[in-house]
Parts: structure tokens; sequence; C-alpha cells
């Protein structure tokens, strides 16, 4: 009996795990497939809601001032700029851009054209939707040296001043060093550039950033300054000259005598011995038609100079070298030459009265 009772219970107990297998591999893995698709698709249509209501930020930026083709706006996150995050194109005086990365963060925005920064930094602590941001533009700034002469103090018209940079400097110095020469300094500073002062005796250079010397040719000696300048900059310097003149009034019978000519030239180193009235008196006695031709000759050689009086009777004559002794003469419309004779060691003013 004992035997049939174990048999009976192997029997159900292998019926029972037939019955549970049938089970396992019918309805409940259909049921679990479609849960688990479920989730799939819950999972994401959460991910497109958090999708959907992701922080939005812009920069919309406006800008004032000069207008600039070809202008762009950069932003960084430091001051400096050393870290540019992104920039975008001007277009009508407007950009926007996206910065919900930086909803919270201060940026720093500014504006370039080509390499040229022509704004201010403008800071900005990025909010959530559109940040309303204004930006003044200035005109690009110019490298330049502006050089300035004059003569006695009053600015000097129609003057040439050459800018040389440091080789085409150490060339021109290396040839006055031998002696100054202004016709052979033109041809030093052939190359070098050159400019002309205008009315207010301003002589207008846009070279590149470094060293230079501003030089103004005389006829005797030549006057140089200094000039550093720097990126964006307007480098300003003036150059005085300063030179002894003398001023000649004509009169004829007390009246002013106008439209007449003067000619000057320093005394010759054959009247060394003479005094001022010796040599007055020499000049003086000479032949009209001599000491015409002789004058004719001299303004053709150069070694004299013509100047004509104005309505007033008076007429300068500018860079006498001081402690040179010089001769003055006109023959006011007559046919015989007046003289005055002087040292210049300092301007002087003289009248010849006929």
């Amino acid at each position: 009996m004992k035997k049939n009772y174990t048999f009976i219970a192997a029997v159900c107990f292998a019926t029972a795990f037939v019955v549970g297998c049938s089970k396992n591999n019918d309805e409940p893995q259909p049921q679990h497939q479609n849960q688990t698709g479920q989730q799939d698709q819950n999972q994401t249509g959460q991910q497109d809601q958090n999708k959907n209501q992701e922080k939005q930020a812009v920069a919309k930026i406006t800008t004032t001032g000069v207008e600039h083709t070809g202008a762009e706006v950069l932003f960084s996150e430091t001051e400096d700029g050393t870290s540019v995050k992104g920039h975008a194109a001007i277009e009508n005086r407007k950009v926007a851009i996206d910065v919900k990365n930086y909803i919270g963060k201060k940026l720093y925005f500014i504006v370039k054209v080509g390499n040229k920064i022509v704004s201010d930094v403008v800071e900005h602590t990025i909010t959530e939707g559109d940040n309303a941001i204004t930006i003044t533009l200035k005109a690009i700034p110019v490298t330049a040296a502006k050089i300035t002469v004059t003569k006695n103090g009053s600015p000097l018209q129609g003057e040439e001043v050459y800018l040389l940079d440091a080789i085409t400097a150490a060339g021109f110095q290396a040839s006055v060093a031998v002696g100054y020469d202004k016709q052979g300094a033109k041809a030093v500073l052939g190359r070098a550039t050159k400019a002309t002062t205008d009315a207010q005796g301003v002589a207008n250079f846009t070279p590149t950033p470094g060293n230079y010397k501003a030089v103004v040719l005389g006829e005797r000696s030549y006057q140089e300054v200094s000039v550093t300048v720097a990126e964006g900059q307007t480098k300003e310097a003036t150059i005085n000259l300063v030179s002894l003149f003398a001023k000649i009034i004509l009169t004829k019978d007390g009246q002013p005598l106008a439209n007449t000519k003067v000619y000057f030239r320093q005394v010759g180193s054959i009247y060394a011995r003479k005094s001022d009235a010796q040599v007055k008196a020499i000049y003086e006695a000479m032949h009209y038609r001599v000491l015409s031709r002789t004058i004719e000759t001299e303004l053709r050689l150069g070694t004299i100079k013509e100047v004509t009086t104005n309505a007033q009777g008076v007429v300068t004559c500018d860079d006498l070298e001081k402690d040179k002794r010089y001769i003055f003469l006109t023959d006011g419309g007559t046919e015989s030459y007046k003289a005055s004779v002087f040292t210049v060691d300092t301007s002087k003013q003289v009248t010849i009265a006929f």
C-alpha cells in the first residue's frame, strides 16, 4: 500500500508540473510585453514634454550711434573678452542671439568691424525670455599722426613735412652728420612719406603703429620732433620754426611805398673788414645799371632774395641767420639804390626813406 501511495503522489506532482508549464507558455507572456511597451511610450512622452518645457532666452540687440557695414556682435563670459562664446552679424542695426545656456549668468557684449572695436563693453545678466540690449557704436578708431608746423608761433601753410621710420631716420642722420644741404637732404628723403601743411599749418599722416621722426627742412638747417604712433590713436606734435627776420618799411615823401622790390643777402666776405656804414656807401655809390645787372645775376644764381612791399609799404625778410651781417637794397622806383646794412642778432625793423 505504501508504494501505491508513493506513485500516486508522483503522478500528481508530475501532473501539477505540466499544468504549471502550460500556463507559463500561454497567457502571461503577451501580458508582460504589453506592459513594457506602455512604459516606453510613457517615458518618451515625458521626455517630449520636458523638452517643450525647456527654458528659453534670447539676447535682442539694437545698435545706435555710428552705423557700420560688416559689424558683428561678440559675447563673452569675461569682461576682457578673452573667452568669446559666440558672435553674430548685425543687420539693419539689430541681431538676436540664442543665450538659453547662460540664464542667470553675466555676459559681456561688444561690437567689432573687422579687427576694430567700435563700442564699449556692455554687461547684461541673462534672464529667461527676451533680453533687450542696446549698444552704442562709435567711429572706427584711426591710427594717425597730426603734425602742426608754426613759424614764430603762427601756422605755416604749404610747408613740406617728412615722416621718417627708424631706417629712413638713420639714413637721414648719417647724411646730415657730414654737413647739411637742403637739396641733398631732399634727395635722401626722396622715398619718405611726405605731406604738406594746410591753412592751419597741419600735415596729416596715417602710418602703421611705431616710432617716427617728423622733419621739416629749412634753408640752412632742419627741425625734427619724435612721434610715437599707437594703434587706433592720433598722435599730435608741433614743430615751431623760430627764425629771425627784418621788417623793412619803405616810404617816399613820407608816404608808404607799395609794390616795391627789396633785395637782401648776407654781406660778402670781401667786406669783412669794412664797417656797416662803409659797405652801405660802397653799394650806394655803384652805377645804377651795374648794380641792377649784378642783382639780376645773383637772382639767377640764388645768392640774393627778392621780396615786395605790401600796400602799407612793409615787407618782411624771413629766415635770417643769427649773428650774420646782411645788406638790404631797393631803388624805390627811382634810378638809384639805397641800402641798409646791419648784423642780425635779433629781429629788427628798418625804414628806408626816399
